[in-house]
């Protein structure tokens, strides 16, 4: 998990909600995704 991030978690039922929202073109703010080297990730 970044570091930024902390120990917030986004739980299913928020991760479908936000590609709802993004579907019926509502304001989201900013996105930041990036691909990973690996695709095992390390739990910290």
């Amino acid at each position: 998990m970044p570091i930024f991030q902390g120990d917030f978690v986004w739980e299913k039922p928020d991760i479908c909600s936000l590609f709802e929202s993004i579907y019926r073109g509502y304001p989201v703010g900013y996105l930041l995704l990036w691909k990973r080297k690996s695709a095992i990730f390390d739990k910290q």
